[in-house]
């Protein structure tokens, strides 16, 4: 989370969204402490303890002067509570947006683990009353998920650079609700926010 935190210093953004923090739940109010102190609001969904070590967490940074709270009435299923945050922005149109930051399950492509997950997303989408966008690091190619059928559950569509983000994969991009589509002009790669080996 460090980098992310630093990042928060020079980028003109006015909201990231976070995969992989690894910041465990005892140390969530000091991580938004100090990005309150930079004039950030960040949401977090804590990381899990490993044998390994930490694992996963995801997480919402809006610039303070922009309203953000988490939807209390959109619980996640507890398996997946470390790999999908949920906030609700309130900017760009009546209502606001929500940003959902998603993390998939790395080098097993649409295992059964990472089907699940897309499950319980489109299930939290579902329910949303309002619009809504997803940034992850799938870790899979937009073209699976095109043809898994899901994004035809979510009514949602694919909005990616079409260049590599990670060691010549293309496995972050957005998912858009339909409602939103018409209002993106792009995206692309940023290089410079010091993350590796991804690319936001």
């Amino acid at each position: 989370l460090d980098t992310i935190l630093d990042y928060m210093d020079c980028t003109s953004a006015d909201i990231l969204l976070v995969q992989e923090s690894r910041t465990l739940q005892a140390d969530v109010p000091s991580a938004q402490n100090r990005a309150a102190a930079k004039k950030w609001n960040l949401a977090l969904a804590p990381a899990s303890a490993t044998d390994g070590g930490v694992s996963a967490g995801t997480g919402v940074a809006v610039r303070s002067h922009i309203g953000m709270k988490q939807p209390v009435d959109c619980a996640v299923d507890a398996r997946f509570a470390d790999r999908i945050c949920i906030a609700q922005v309130n900017a760009v149109c009546k209502g606001g947006i929500f940003f959902i930051s998603v993390y998939f399950l790395c080098s097993v492509g649409l295992s059964q683990f990472n089907l699940d997950l897309l499950q319980e997303v489109a299930r939290v989408v579902r329910s949303l009353h309002g619009p809504w966008l997803i940034a992850a690091d799938f870790n899979f190619a937009p073209s699976v998920l095109w043809r898994s059928g899901w994004l035809k559950l979510v009514k949602g569509s694919v909005v990616a650079s079409a260049a590599p983000t990670c060691r010549g994969a293309e496995d972050d991009y957005w998912v858009v609700c339909d409602a939103l589509g018409g209002a993106v002009v792009g995206t692309s790669l940023v290089n410079d926010t010091g993350v590796g080996p991804h690319s936001a």
